[in-house]
């Protein structure tokens, strides 16, 4: 899955984005006419059922035009005219208002898109953003004030903005190579003009610019930006304005860190196994920011035990031991994890220290990888669907004791277990050489746990704190 931006200008609209002044009884007068200049009748006609709350700025503007008509941007970005016919409504479902695409708090944003359309005449997209006017639209829409953009239109000063939107995949407009990231570019070998790898947004001595042509974009971000350069290149802050000139709208939201939001990567995932899995760690990235501060528990989940492991050098046996541990309840802490799946204790403890340390945070970059219907459906931790031997029943019931998450188990070693405070014998400052990829691996033993007692644990909300809080032990 891609994620695109496409920066202020990138399309040579004459329009600037508009303040609609409406009174209480509706659009009149001048205002009427001047409107119906710039939108045409597209918008006049739907206002009266437009629902914009007290202290909303209605504000319309042009957003994205048909590469039949204004070509793509020079960044390497096309949308025809039937997919911005066919997928404006995502701007309506899923985009806000943002400044500089730092979306990945809600909470961050200025306003919401409440209406969207394809302007037949004019060939693109156009947008009426209700931006926060007031600190009361600003509470009720659950984010910030608008004071900057106001600020602007009420100087009829442009308002420079910029969009971001996910798609599956894009496909060259030279040789129609499709691809789900840009590492499945096409490169000179197979396409006449080059390949979008190395020349994308490049034009060609017959005139034709090398495009990605984004067929199902799912639009969800609409930011002010606040440095105007070239035509379509904006300084960001990350970017200067040549480098900007040469990166793709993929490039550039990698740089500047735009989220996808979830319900968006969740429409990407068919297969059902790992969208069971996915909704799970989209409620374990919600608590992630929690976990720190909980507490109460440590003692119970105080990792320094000695632990008896069992060998574990193939897939089968991998699955066999995460299956036993979460019939058991038995989470074990990272350091016990690494142990069993590096296959001895000095291995472990040669990883644990640097993939300790990028435990916390790992479930908003595991539900944000490109990957991460292949990486779930694949999880080699997730657990049923195995017939268990007797000595890994045993083994992993043996382990309950010392590392279950059950409630009254738990709940005994919180009464009983005195706190061990020295650091675990498996801890180490060397930095392990894939210590993320490590990471990312006790997240998916934790998810396949989760996920076997999601519908089978009335106590399913402290089982989720208690694996959790496994991350921030350190």
């Amino acid at each position: 899955m891609f994620t695109k931006v496409v920066p202020p200008g990138s399309f040579q609209f004459d329009e600037q984005a508009t303040e609609i002044h409406v009174s209480s009884r509706g659009l009149r007068g001048n205002d009427l006419s001047e409107f119906v200049k710039q939108a045409g009748h597209v918008f006049v006609d739907a206002l009266p059922q437009v629902k914009t709350a007290e202290g909303e700025i209605p504000v319309w503007m042009p957003a994205v035009g048909a590469t039949e008509h204004y070509g793509p941007n020079r960044n390497g970005d096309g949308f025809r005219d039937s997919v911005c016919r066919d997928w404006h409504g995502m701007f309506e479902k899923y985009a806000r208002a943002y400044r500089n695409h730092k979306n990945k708090d809600t909470s961050k944003s200025y306003g919401r898109v409440v209406k969207s359309a394809y302007n037949d005449k004019m060939h693109r997209i156009e947008l009426l953003v209700a931006y926060n006017g007031t600190e009361k639209a600003a509470k009720a829409n659950g984010g910030l004030l608008a004071d900057r953009e106001m600020e602007k239109l009420a100087k009829h000063e442009p308002l420079p903005v910029s969009m971001a939107c996910s798609v599956a995949y894009d496909t060259c407009s030279g040789c129609g190579n499709k691809a789900k990231t840009r590492a499945d570019y096409c490169d000179d070998d197979v396409c006449s003009y080059g390949g979008l790898k190395h020349n994308i947004g490049k034009t060609a001595s017959d005139g034709h610019m090398l495009h990605a042509d984004n067929p199902e974009p799912y639009f969800f971000d609409i930011s002010h930006v606040f440095r105007p350069a070239d035509r379509i290149a904006y300084a960001f802050g990350q970017l200067k304005q040549a480098d900007a000139l040469e990166k793709s709208g993929a490039d550039l939201a990698a740089i500047l860190e735009i989220s996808v939001p979830l319900e968006i990567i969740s429409s990407h995932i068919v297969q059902p196994h790992a969208l069971r899995q996915f909704k799970v760690a989209c409620d374990l990235r919600t608590r992630d920011q929690q976990a720190a501060q909980w507490t109460a528990w440590d003692a119970a989940l105080n990792p320094n035990r000695d632990f008896e492991t069992i060998a574990v050098t193939t897939p089968l046996q991998v699955k066999e031991a995460a299956t036993a541990l979460a019939r058991a309840k038995v989470v074990l802490p990272p350091a016990q994890f690494f142990a069993l799946i590096c296959g001895s204790e000095k291995a472990a403890e040669i990883a644990t220290g640097a993939a300790l340390a990028a435990l916390p945070g790992i479930w908003t970059q595991l539900s944000e990888r490109n990957d991460i219907e292949q990486l779930l459906s694949a999880n080699p931790y997730a657990a049923d669907g195995v017939r268990i031997p007797a000595e890994t029943v045993a083994w992993a019931d043996k382990l309950a004791a010392d590392f279950s998450v059950d409630r009254r188990v738990a709940g005994q070693r919180l009464l009983f277990r005195q706190v061990d405070s020295q650091e675990s014998k498996f801890r180490t400052k060397q930095a392990a050489r894939s210590s993320t990829d490590l990471a990312t691996h006790y997240a998916l033993y934790q998810l396949g746990f989760l996920s076997h007692w999601q519908d089978r644990d009335s106590d399913f909300p402290l089982t989720t704190a208690l694996t959790l809080r496994q991350n921030y032990l350190l």
